[in-house]
């Protein structure tokens, strides 16, 4: 559960190309982290719902709806998620309506293996530090 005085650190990677997929989960692996993968809007909505996840990565464009599906899908289930959005199509448009809906970061790919780990770090953090209130 707890990892040299770290919360569980368990996140679920939403990724319809299994490349990135693969280089997500290894980058997390190598790093400690429990990893789950979803493919699709649909899949990451069952991992989400069985609540297993302190971290969501999820691009923003997936086969069956976008990571603005995903992440009012955590929204629902748990409000103190972190989801970070990895995309390969920047968009101030989309950068801007992200945020607003409550996304911790959004990284343009292809994306540094430390940018990404601290995003997911600080996410930690911002939670344990909200759930102590």
């Amino acid at each position: 559960m707890t990892r040299a005085g770290h919360p569980a650190r368990t996140v679920l990677v939403v990724e319809d190309d299994p490349i990135m997929a693969a280089l997500h989960q290894r980058v997390f692996e190598n790093d400690g982290w429990e990893v789950r993968v979803a493919d699709t809007v649909q899949a990451a909505l069952v991992a989400i719902g069985s609540g297993t996840c302190s971290v969501v990565v999820s691009d923003l464009h997936l086969p069956d709806g976008t990571g603005l599906d995903v992440l009012a899908a955590v929204r629902e289930h748990d409000r103190l998620i972190p989801v970070i959005f990895v995309t390969g199509s920047p968009s101030d448009e989309l950068a801007t309506r992200a945020a607003r809906e409550g996304a911790l970061a959004y990284l343009t790919k292809p994306v540094a293996r430390g940018a990404l780990l601290q995003a997911a770090e600080r996410g930690l953090a911002m939670v344990a530090a909200s759930r102590k209130r």
